[in-house]
């Protein structure tokens, strides 16, 4: 079985604007022993996860008879199509 999951790259984008102050929370988290965490003052937020199951044959049988050099864009490519996704720009 592969396991496969994209996660929504749109909840992510607040996340990495405010990086710096989240990680200033987890270090606050392990000098303070999480008395203080900056963190635990944020709103949570919920990041969109798709999942996907497949047989291990499937994916085995799309890289049987390719070159080396020609694997891994047809493993992306193949991870892409199973959550209609685009490559990133």
């Amino acid at each position: 079985m592969v396991y496969s999951f994209l996660i929504n790259r749109d909840d992510l984008i607040p996340l990495f604007k405010e990086r710096k102050l989240r990680m200033t929370g987890a270090i606050s988290a392990l000098v303070t022993d999480d008395l203080i965490n900056v963190n635990d003052m944020k709103d949570e937020v919920e990041v969109g996860i798709d999942e996907r199951c497949s047989d291990a044959v499937e994916w085995q049988t799309l890289l049987s008879g390719l070159k080396k050099e020609e694997k891994g864009k047809v493993l992306t490519e193949h991870f892409l199509e199973q959550f209609n996704a685009k490559v990133p720009a």
